[in-house]
């Protein structure tokens, strides 16, 4: 068992894994968390059957959402290295005079321009050039310079933090950061380095702050960003609920006997009653919610991705081959075909990029919310989200179109 601070050391340094908005501090980090989304699936959507149509989906009831934000476990954030090195920027571009030409382009400062095309400052490397660039100028860069900048840094992946950013809706900056411990100085400072990015609000700057920051203030930042949207979903009941239509909904996969007893309790209740969705989900997921992987207590935990999450869903015991993609990616093939129109309990959701590769999968619940593990590793933990802010974490790898795929055979 590693000490936190070695587990730390190595959350920072890119060796532990996360994913789809993910964990890490530095560059290094952040190409990590990339690498260890490879377990989710590749299958292609043009590979599947053709869809059949969904019957009209049985009503889901009344639901009550409370959104929250789930925090990582303090154990992660025991202590926060100090900055190693200067920033650097890297380049794919080979040709100096085009590199020179790009910098002069850009809404920059004559004093900044300068700076950068101070070739004293680059280092060739095999995909072109590196620049090293000091904290200051990264704070005072204009907004419009810093979206062209951070556009181009995007582009290569040696730039992990710029191609793969901290995503916030538009207008959701200070709703996230509500109740962060960072004091209101630091925060408006971390507002003033984001930038937009395919109709999201980015931020990449974890290096340059980690030069400036205090250790603590690091730590508080760092708990703020990585936390996971979700919320606790609630069936509202009533007297005049539709009970079998509930039962239908609720007891896919031929669980309605299981559920009904409750159900029918509550309905026959004089008062309204409110039931977590947890209560009706099945044994695997209803203890897996809002929990964080232990690999202390199984080994194969640190394991566990979208795949396994989703393909047992519905199994009393998990069936590990599911660790494997590819035993996965043939049963999604085999065993699953998409589904016209809307979802039921219990379907796969998945994501498909423009290429039509599924980069994510995970199991609907009900309205527009689904149960998810967005990666592998134990600061992924399993949440209720809704589509939206699925979607968002995503966004960095292009337009993400949706899919609904339903077990062979079911009803």
């Amino acid at each position: 068992m590693k000490s936190k601070i070695e587990v730390f050391a190595l959350f920072l340094s890119g060796l532990v894994l996360g994913s789809g908005l993910f964990f890490v501090v530095s560059s290094a980090s952040r190409a990590a968390e990339v690498s260890q989304k490879s377990p989710e699936p590749l299958v292609s959507s043009k590979a599947l059957p053709s869809a059949r149509t969904n019957p009209v989906s049985p009503s889901w009831g009344n639901l009550v959402y409370t959104p929250f934000n789930l925090t990582l476990p303090d154990e992660f954030f025991p202590q926060v290295p100090p900055p190693a090195g200067s920033l650097k920027w890297f380049f794919n571009r080979r040709d100096r005079a085009a590199l020179r030409d790009l910098i002069y382009s850009w809404d920059l400062t004559d004093a900044q321009k300068t700076l950068l095309s101070d070739t004293n400052r680059w280092a060739v490397t095999n995909s072109g050039f590196s620049i090293s660039i000091p904290p200051e100028l990264v704070l005072q860069l204009s907004p419009a310079a810093r979206q062209q900048i951070y556009a181009e840094l995007g582009s290569s992946e040696e730039n992990v933090g710029y191609r793969y950013p901290f995503r916030f809706a538009l207008n959701g900056f200070d709703k996230w950061f509500q109740g962060t411990e960072l004091a209101p100085g630091k925060v408006k400072m971390v507002k003033s380095l984001t930038y937009t990015n395919s109709g999201t609000l980015c931020f990449s700057d974890l290096d340059t702050l980690r030069h400036i920051f205090s250790v603590q203030e690091m730590a508080q930042l760092l708990q703020t960003l990585y936390e996971t949207p979700t919320l606790i979903l609630k069936l509202a009941i009533t007297p005049e609920s539709n009970l079998d239509a509930l039962v239908q909904y609720w007891g896919a996969h031929q669980r309605a006997r299981m559920i009904k007893p409750l159900l029918q309790s509550l309905t026959r209740s004089s008062e309204k009653s409110e039931i977590s969705i947890s209560e009706l989900l099945p044994p695997l997921p209803r203890v897996l919610l809002y929990t964080f992987p232990n690999p202390l207590q199984d080994k194969t935990k640190a394991r566990q991705d979208c795949y396994w999450s989703s393909l047992n869903f519905f199994n009393e015991q998990p069936d590990n081959r599911f660790l494997d993609s590819h035993y996965a990616q043939e049963i999604l093939q085999s065993d699953y075909e998409p589904v016209d129109g809307a979802p039921q309990f219990g379907d796969l959701v998945a994501l498909y990029n423009a290429s039509g590769l599924m980069m994510h999968v995970c199991v609907y619940i009900a309205e527009d919310v689904v149960f998810t593990k967005n990666g592998v590793g134990q600061l992924q933990p399993w949440v209720l989200m809704k589509i939206s802010d699925l979607k968002l974490k995503y966004a960095s790898f292009g337009s993400v179109r949706l899919g609904n795929l339903r077990q062979k055979g079911s009803p």
